[in-house]
């Protein structure tokens, strides 16, 4: 394989690795809270809208000289002010996701290894432990392990969607209850995110930063798919008996092999957006704050298991926490980047997008009421 084609590959399964992650598991749950219609909804609605961030970050990287991470742009740009924002976003919306993964992957080793009864905690540490060991290895052993399992994802989803399509019932696609027409946003943007990836993807893409708009394009188009296709198949299945966590659902109505199917592709997707986001917060401290590698590396991997011990374990909560709140703070800080870098850039980008006034400022107001909503729902 030429490089070119190599370092595109990588480069967008660094970002579907980073994409899809806890996230896609809480979808079929809140898709049943509203009806799949509202669901859809949002998904095609905040999928469009999360293309223009990422292209616009895609931008901004590529109009700027250094190399830097969402901290760096954002004081390159807005100064002191908009550095420390997002920090702060970037640090909290990174350790609300790992937190998701670790309580994920604790809960999908405790079905799948059922015979050695221990609690879901016990082996979300055991998985805290390998992951944050991988982390510390680096970027490349990240990437290459990223496209094996994100390669092993897509198999087992195509051998459930095809193991499920004869138990799916199209009268569970129906329902519709408009009280929960706000039940999906939340989690529906924490699981679109991976946003922060697009740096990292300029970093794989090295001497070929012309695909970096490609493969974000790609990368999301890809994603899009693979959310619709689980959600009509697990929701499709369990109908109102949907699981939080969608797989527990299917338990008594699928055969015992695709549930332990289900459960490995649990534990790979979490596996790929642990690894990928602890690299990138890992990079923050790094580039944007000159943090040694070894303390950047125990401040990204210690907190999360620390606040998971205190007591932060709501899984439904975490995600939408880090969706409502978190990715609309980052969202609008993007945005916010991207329009002072359209006049101070100081590169010719590879490419260059335009987003009408209107569209601009929908989206700003799209983010600014997720921050909102999630506030007045958290209190």
């Amino acid at each position: 394989m030429k490089f070119k084609q190599k370092s595109f590959y990588l480069a967008i399964s660094a970002f579907i690795g980073t994409v899809i992650g806890a996230g896609i598991f809480a979808l079929p749950y809140v898709f049943s809270q509203s009806g799949f219609g509202i669901g859809f909804f949002w998904l095609v609605l905040l999928s469009l809208i999360l293309i223009i961030v990422s292209l616009s970050y895609g931008e901004v990287v590529l109009r700027t000289p250094q190399d830097l991470e969402m901290a760096g742009y954002a004081e390159y740009y807005l100064g002191k002010k908009g550095k420390i924002m997002a920090t702060v976003s970037m640090i909290l919306g990174t350790y609300a996701a790992l937190i998701a993964y670790i309580i994920g992957v604790g809960n999908f080793l405790s079905e799948l290894l059922v015979t050695f009864n221990y609690e879901p905690i016990f082996w979300g540490i055991i998985f805290w432990a390998i992951a944050s060991f991988i982390l510390f290895l680096g970027i490349q052993a990240v990437s290459k392990l990223e496209l094996v399992l994100n390669l092993g994802v897509a198999l087992i989803i195509i051998i459930i969607i095809f193991s499920c399509l004869g138990f799916i019932d199209l009268s569970n696609f129906t329902y519709l209850n408009l009280d929960n027409f706000w039940v999906p946003y939340g989690p529906l943007l924490f699981a679109l995110g991976g946003i922060s990836a697009v740096p990292t993807m300029k970093r794989i893409l090295k001497n070929e930063p012309k695909l970096l708009k490609k493969a974000v394009i790609n990368g999301k188009i890809i994603v899009f798919f693979i959310y619709l296709i689980f959600i009509i198949t697990v929701l499709g299945v369990a109908g109102k008996n949907t699981s939080p966590q969608a797989i527990s659902g299917l338990i008594n109505i699928v055969s015992p092999y695709v549930l332990i199917l289900s459960f490995i592709l649990g534990i790979l997707t979490m596996t790929t957006s642990f690894l990928i986001l602890g690299h990138i917060l890992i990079q923050l401290y790094g580039y944007d704050w000159k943090i040694p590698k070894i303390a950047a590396w125990f401040l990204v991997v210690f907190p999360p298991l620390l606040l998971l011990l205190l007591g932060l374990n709501n899984f439904i909560l975490v995600i939408s926490l880090g969706g409502g709140l978190l990715s609309g703070l980052e969202g609008i800080l993007l945005l916010l980047v991207w329009k002072r870098a359209k006049k101070q850039g100081k590169r010719q980008p590879e490419y260059e997008i335009k987003i009408p006034p209107f569209v601009f400022y929908f989206i700003l107001l799209i983010f600014a009421f997720s921050i909102i909503y999630q506030i007045i729902d958290l209190i």
